[in-house]
């Protein structure tokens, strides 16, 4: 495995390295009929409910430009990250800022997801802030254990059925969400929200300072923005609707929204889902009416 490294002490500190690459993903033919956490429509009278959708697994990286040890990481998770992983798995790589003072800024850091950490931090009893950190379904994770782990999660039913679509237009990107209980036992709090998360798949950027000084990064699954979290309630059904500022200079078709339902102290996930970002049509033209 990678050193996880922290600001305050430079010197490496962490685990093995890993020598043992593990295999990749055979499909699940049962996940892939299920349609994954994708909404079913309603059935007609008479006939039979549908079976819940297997659940999608939450990989969370705290990552970040200026760690040395993260880019070996992300690597990893590049090489484990094949088109049947991504079928069981909302993967999502925020960017920590308190690596910045080392002399390089990260385009992607942000204080906001510095504090999700923080949450971890407390929900663990954690000592320090460390990079690059792995958390599936809210716990820790060692990199050893990523397919693994992500292979059960995704053998469960999913507790809600997550539907939606993320759409391009003018400038901004609208999403709406639809929520529907899979599992009737589900119930939850008031402090229950929906978090929209906007990531772009890929980047690639040259470091010009900090520790990884001269060297080109290829980042994947990088979150731009968290939203407020949008509340929610004791759902039987329901729909929310947000919308994001369309980031500049990158292309729609590598942009997609995750939705993050949580619940309860801490940080925990209740069920997860990502769509991708699409244009919407192109109005017709007065007297010409669309193809």
């Amino acid at each position: 495995m990678w050193p996880r490294e922290r600001p305050e002490d430079v010197h490496v500190r962490g685990f093995l390295l890993c020598t043992a690459i593990l295999g990749l993903l055979a499909a699940d033919s049962a996940w892939a009929q299920s349609g994954g956490a994708a909404a079913d429509s309603a059935a007609p009278a008479g006939a039979a409910v549908p079976a819940p959708p297997l659940r999608r697994a939450l990989v969370e990286v705290f990552t970040s430009q200026g760690c040395t040890a993260c880019p070996g990481a992300e690597k990893y998770l590049r090489y484990q990250a094949t088109p049947s992983f991504q079928e069981r798995a909302v993967i999502l790589c925020w960017h920590v800022d308190y690596w910045d003072p080392a002399g390089w800024r990260d385009v992607f850091g942000s204080p906001a997801n510095t504090e999700r950490q923080r949450r971890y931090r407390v929900k663990f009893g954690m000592e320090d802030l460390v990079t690059p950190q792995l958390v599936v379904e809210n716990e820790i994770a060692k990199w050893e254990e990523l397919t693994t782990k992500v292979t059960a999660e995704s053998a469960h039913p999913a507790r809600l059925r997550i539907g939606g679509s993320a759409t391009y237009a003018k400038g901004r990107i609208a999403a709406e969400i639809s929520l529907e209980k899979a599992d009737p036992t589900l119930t939850l709090s008031a402090s229950a929200v929906a978090l929209p998360v906007l990531t772009l798949a890929r980047a690639i950027t040259r470091c010009a300072g900090g520790r990884n000084n001269g060297k080109t990064l290829d980042e994947q699954f990088i979150v731009l923005e968290a939203l407020d979290p949008l509340p929610l309630r004791d759902l039987a059904r329901q729909t929310v609707r947000t919308e994001f500022d369309a980031p500049r200079f990158l292309p729609t078709n590598e942009l997609s929204v995750a939705v993050l339902v949580e619940d309860g102290p801490g940080v925990r996930t209740i069920d997860s889902a990502l769509f991708p970002v699409v244009e919407a049509p192109a109005a017709p033209t007065e007297g010409k009416p669309a193809k």
